[in-house]
C-alpha cells in the first residue's frame, strides 16, 4: 500500500530528526501485512486494519521514536501477550500493547527484519 499524503505532510511539517526512518518505517509497516492502511491519529501516523486500529507510532516528543502495538480504543484483554517477543525490543505494557523504542537510526537499522516480523505477528494475531 502507498503512503498516505497526508502522512507524509505531517511527518515534514515536524521537521523530525529522524524524518527518514520515520518514513522508512512507516514503508515496513505498510509492507508487513497487506491489510494495513494509514491514517493519522493522535497527531501520529497510525495503521489499521479496516477501522481496527493496531499500530501507532509515537514521534513526539521529537527525541525519537516509539512503535505502539494495540488492540485499539475498545478495551481489550487477552489472556496471553499475542506475540513471543525473543528480541527483547517489546516493552510489554500490559497483554493488550507493547512498546517498542528507536532511539538512534542505527536501532532501525540494526532491527528493520525483527521489527516488521513482530509487526506482521501483531497484525495477524489481533485481527
Amino acid at each position: 500500500m502507498p503512503l498516505n499524503t497526508e502522512v507524509t505532510a505531517l511527518v515534514a511539517a515536524l521537521k523530525h530528526p529522524m524524518a527518514k526512518e520515520i518514513t522508512a518505517l512507516r514503508k515496513l509497516i505498510l509492507a508487513s501485512h497487506k491489510g494495513l492502511g494509514e491514517t493519522i491519529k493522535w497527531n501520529s501516523p497510525n495503521f489499521a486494519v479496516g477501522s481496527e486500529d493496531r499500530i501507532t507510532l509515537r514521534i513526539q516528543p521529537i527525541q525519537h521514536i516509539q512503535i505502539i502495538l494495540h488492540h485499539g480504543a475498545k478495551p481489550v484483554k487477552p489472556k496471553t501477550k499475542p506475540v513471543t517477543d525473543t528480541s527483547g525490543l517489546l516493552d510489554w505494557k500490559g497483554t493488550d500493547r507493547a512498546v517498542l523504542e528507536i532511539l538512534t537510526p542505527a536501532d532501525l537499522k540494526k532491527h528493520q527484519r525483527v521489527i516488521g516480523k513482530i509487526v506482521r505477528e501483531w497484525v495477524e494475531a489481533t485481527t
